[in-house]
């Protein structure tokens, strides 16, 4: 599954080996070497001659340009978003190292408190559970909700090594193409801005996933609301958003579509607001009604597992470059 794994894992087993080995401990010895004979005949035979003969040759050095995930990566910055791109496969996992592109995902989510934004991923990926008539259109809103503009899809005969999409033609039905080179292309979503007014009726009464898909269509109808004032979402760094609008309603919220965590705090106009959970997982704040402009600045505030991690990291940094130095000084004779 992941290359650096074996490789890094072959080496320590070869490492371990050495030691034991040519130690001095002869019943350590034996142990591994009857350890080797029960595991050889479990150990792929042809995986030694695939790594000599095959493999070697796939992971050399080629350039980035002849990479199709490099191709799409390219064109989706030629485009300069202003919302999130959905890209997966290996496209994903490489985009940020060549672009600054905000996007869906980018990394594995297993540690995630907050799966919200996950799992609508994965049911844009394989589709709702709903009629298959109606999941074109559910896979359309979710992206909408995940604040997408942009979507990357692989086709069939792409060269793109995983292809994600269960079933990408009807996710490109509901989309405007804007770039396709063979089997691989980009489509445009509809996108009105990370942030919008809602009416707590329009919310879903929870996560709009599998068969309960169709309960994000009156979240997704809020966000092309003429009636509703519009709101300009900037961000300001990583951690750090500002929000505007010419007027605060009565008796609506804001759903802002960046996935909620408890760090979270937002002031509206200097004055604190609540900031809670939207069932998909995203921030929805409580502003206070005003009829005149008016600014809302988020912030977020690391929790005590990474300022102890921090603290933790910059310690052993420390402790391992003094060490370094003292062993250099002893060799060379110095203090």
């Amino acid at each position: 599954y992941a290359v650096e794994l074996e490789f890094f894992l072959f080496a320590a087993i070869a490492e371990i080996f050495r030691v034991v080995v040519t130690g001095g401990c002869r019943w350590a010895r034996d142990a591994v070497f009857i350890a080797v004979g029960f595991l050889l005949p479990y150990f792929p035979y042809d995986q030694p001659w695939t790594y000599l003969t095959r493999t070697w040759i796939m992971l050399r050095p080629a350039p980035r340009d002849t990479a199709v995930e490099y191709q799409v990566a390219e064109r989706l910055a030629a485009l300069h978003p202003r919302g999130r791109v959905f890209v997966f496969g290996g496209t994903r996992f490489r985009l940020n190292s060549w672009f600054p592109l905000a996007q869906v995902g980018g990394t594995f989510e297993s540690g995630l408190r907050n799966r919200g934004a996950t799992h609508l991923a994965y049911h844009i990926q394989n589709g709702s559970e709903r009629p298959m008539e109606e999941r074109a259109a559910d896979a359309l809103n979710m992206m909408r909700a995940s604040g997408v503009e942009y979507a990357a899809l692989h086709f069939p005969g792409s060269r793109e090594h995983w292809r994600d999409i269960r079933n990408p033609d009807v996710v490109a039905g509901q989309l405007e193409q804007v770039w396709r080179e063979g089997e691989d292309a980009i489509y445009r979503v509809p996108y009105t801005g990370l942030a919008n007014f809602i009416a707590p009726a329009d919310l879903p009464s929870g996560l709009p996933v599998a068969k309960m898909a169709g309960g994000i269509a009156p979240y997704v109808r809020a966000m092309d609301n003429p009636d509703l004032p519009r709101i300009e979402a900037t961000w300001q760094g990583n951690n750090r958003v500002v929000l505007r609008a010419p007027e605060m309603r009565r008796g609506y919220w804001i759903t802002l579509r960046v996935s909620h965590n408890a760090g979270w705090r937002a002031w509206q106009d200097g004055q604190s607001i609540p900031v809670r959970s939207d069932p998909m997982g995203n921030l929805l704040l409580e502003p206070y009604a005003t009829d005149r402009a008016s600014a809302i600045q988020l912030a977020y505030w690391p929790g005590w597992q990474q300022l102890a991690g921090t603290a933790l990291s910059v310690f052993a940094a420390a402790a391992a470059i003094r060490r370094i130095r003292r062993e250099r000084r002893q060799r060379l004779g110095v203090g």
